[in-house]
């Protein structure tokens, strides 16, 4: 009896490590990291995120705020700085800034590198980050599906859509697929994802196409879409369907942060 107390208490104990080793692994996971400004950063509201510098401080050089943040969107939680991998005099490292998002729109953070005492010269670098704050939870949110053209398709900035197309499926068009006729607009939507999957018996298959797009700028935006065979580019198209397509920020009601 003693030795089956034991042995459960044994296992208590090594449940609770593991459990506590979890919630630390969860305290301590890293925001996500950025540093391509042709990148747009989606964040949401609550979420931090990090935008990585390139810098060398034993040039006197440091990167600084170009403009003040937009308080109601963004905070700055932190900065800091990452030395080299390499243990090499004057080597370059890394400046770490910290964000979170306060409320829910799109703005820009804008950074010069320069030497803080020469108010008046010009830096030796600029950098922007386009940055757009959802709504809370909006990271964990599924992707509303639209299938009919009649029906304007809104959606929220930072927002991923999918539009699905089907077309019956002969023997002698295998190798038809829905292709965009024109390039959305790219300060609009940004095309993430397209899948095809066939559907039915041999003789009478569907092809289902899902494409998936993101809102990454206000304003509006028409998909047209045409089914041709992938070889003939020229060709009329045996179907077309046009979605129009309109991307807005959440009202000021729905964007205000929770606390």
């Amino acid at each position: 009896m003693k030795q089956s107390r034991t042995a459960i208490f044994a296992l208590m104990a090594i449940f609770s490590m593991v459990a506590l080793s979890t919630v630390g692994c969860e305290l301590t996971t890293k925001p996500p990291r950025y540093s391509d400004t042709h990148e747009t950063i989606f964040t949401d509201v609550g979420m931090e995120f990090q935008i990585a510098l390139e810098s060398n401080p034993t040039t006197g050089y440091q990167w600084q705020l170009a403009h003040e943040l937009d308080d109601e969107l963004l905070e700055l939680v932190a900065q800091d700085f990452e030395k080299p991998e390499e243990d090499l005099m004057g080597a370059p490292g890394t400046e770490l800034w910290t964000f979170k998002g306060k409320g829910v729109g799109q703005t820009t953070i804008s950074f010069k590198y320069a030497r803080p005492w020469e108010k008046e010269a010009e830096p030796l670098e600029v950098k922007d980050f386009s940055v757009v704050i959802r709504k809370k939870g909006t990271e964990a949110k599924k992707p509303a599906k639209h299938s009919e053209p009649d029906k304007e398709i809104q959606v929220e900035l930072g927002h991923e859509f999918i539009i699905t197309l089907e077309a019956e499926v002969s023997e002698g068009e295998m190798g038809y697929r829905w292709q965009l006729s024109e390039e959305p607009v790219s300060a609009v939507l940004r095309l993430e994802n397209v899948t095809m999957e066939l559907k039915g018996s041999e003789g009478s298959k569907k092809a289902v196409e899902s494409w998936t797009f993101k809102g990454v700028g206000q304003g509006e935006a028409t998909l047209k879409f045409v089914y041709l065979p992938t070889w003939e580019k020229d060709a009329t198209p045996k179907e077309e369907k046009e979605f129009h397509v309109k991307v807005e920020i959440s009202s000021a009601e729905e964007s205000s942060p929770s606390h």
